[in-house]
């Protein structure tokens, strides 16, 4: 669909497939293809603000569907997203992601539409080997090493996604030197495992997780066995804020209390690791009590599930068939380790 709603933002895929060519990636038929464009800049933007999931409160995800900047077509197609948005003075926080390079001159672009448009970047760096991700280096860098280093010289901001975690960039070096790296340029990391789909497969780089899917097991994320916790005692000696829940780090970037029902959880309170100013912020939304759980036991759309959290303050759970790729705790049973 042109405009969706994730549970982290709403989603405008004017452009889809990505040419990058990611062995754990969840786009499927979408992936290691030319991106197609499926409609123009000022298109898209008018179906996306006539969408019945465009509010003004939450965050748009710009072409998620693709690597935004993989080739001179998306990076095009973005800008004149962003050209749209600004004629129409929208104050969303705008969000892109990407793994690929964002050279000078287009950080500089985007420099400059940040004084009319709220925009960060999510910059996608999991440490693993480039038989995981090829086509994502030059000059034997790391692409999104140097997109980090010219967002911080402009003062953009820059969100990490540790992703995905798996058994081959889960021990404690890797840990460290993505860590080490990311401190330096990013103001906050969203760590995630691997999420999977009926048509992807990780037999031949986590059988195990393979095993436990096939035997109907489907977890938020199947994750490597105390990866979240080595992260988080890493981001707790540094003073670096670090999320399991896209959510809750997007409500400090927009300064507001997180609205999903996650305050006061077990995830809210050894996985999140934000700011005292946010936990106020959040405190205050609550009147500091933990949220009513409120069961979900019928099917609904992700856009009523999030609603309900809103409205009613709650926090969701039960099992519904209705979720999203993007950190999909509303629905599923966590995520388990292995």
């Amino acid at each position: 669909m042109l405009v969706e709603r994730h549970a982290s933002w709403v989603a405008l895929n004017n452009v889809v497939g990505c040419p990058n060519n990611c062995i754990y990636c969840f786009l499927n038929e979408k992936k290691s293809c030319a991106p197609l464009q499926v409609t123009d800049a000022k298109s898209a933007v008018e179906t996306l603000l006539k969408s019945e999931y465009y509010n003004k409160d939450d965050a748009i995800c710009i072409m998620p569907n693709t690597d935004i900047f993989a080739t001179p077509s998306n990076i095009k197609q973005f800008f004149l997203v962003c050209s749209e948005l600004k004629k129409r003075n929208i104050k969303n926080l705008i969000t892109i992601i990407t793994k690929r390079e964002i050279n000078v001159k287009n950080a500089q672009i985007i420099a400059a539409f940040r004084q009319y448009l709220n925009i960060c970047v999510y910059v996608s760096y999991s440490g693993l080997e480039p038989d995981f991700e090829k086509g994502i280096r030059k000059n034997n860098e790391v692409e999104a090493i140097t997109s980090m280093k010219n967002l911080k010289s402009y003062n953009i901001p820059c969100i990490h996604y540790w992703r995905p975690l798996l058994p081959q960039n889960s021990d404690e070096k890797t840990l460290q030197q993505v860590f080490d790296i990311v401190k330096r340029y990013c103001i906050a990391s969203c760590m995630t495992g691997l999420k999977l789909y009926k048509n992807m497969s990780c037999q031949s780089y986590w059988p195990e997780a393979q095993k436990a899917f096939d035997s109907g097991i489907n977890p938020e994320c199947f994750v490597p066995k105390g990866s979240f916790d080595k992260i988080v005692n890493l981001a707790t000696k540094n003073n670096y804020h670090v999320y399991v829940d896209n959510v809750c780090l997007m409500a400090e970037i927009m300064n507001k209390p997180c609205s999903y029902g996650i305050y006061k959880t077990y995830r809210c309170e050894k996985y999140n690791i934000c700011s005292k100013k946010q936990r106020q912020i959040c405190g205050e939304f609550y009147g500091f009590k933990k949220p009513q759980n409120i069961e979900i036991t019928e099917e609904k759309s992700l856009n009523d599930i999030i609603n309900i959290a809103k409205i009613q303050k709650a926090h969701i759970s039960g099992n519904n068939k209705n979720s999203t790729y993007w950190q999909s705790s509303f629905t599923n049973k966590e995520w388990l380790e292995l």
